[in-house]
């Protein structure tokens, strides 16, 4: 896990090689734990208050990705990892 130091949490840290990361922390929503997502990511990858996102892990990297849903009111599934390993990875940053 990467030892990313600041004094600033809300301001964005820009790594040698270019990359912008934001320090986040968990806070509680209800009985759930929740992050706050910057303005200007929300606004750059085009989402917007009442969106559908599709969450997961890989390899330790939470994704996030917005998805169309095809009726408003349909309910959403819970679905369980699955019990097998699969080849999806995230490729390293260096690979891009």
């Amino acid at each position: 896990m990467p030892n990313l130091k600041t004094n600033y949490a809300k301001r964005p840290i820009v790594a040698r090689d270019g990359s912008v990361y934001y320090i986040r922390r968990l806070h509680r929503v209800a009985r759930a734990l929740g992050v706050y997502i910057p303005r200007t990511l929300v606004e750059s990858l085009g989402w917007k208050e009442d969106d559908a996102l599709m969450c997961w892990v890989q390899k330790g990297v939470f994704c996030v990705t917005r998805v169309e849903v095809k009726r408003p009111n349909l309910r959403f599934i819970v679905v369980p990892p699955r019990e097998t390993q699969t080849d999806d990875v995230v490729v390293p940053d260096e690979e891009i």
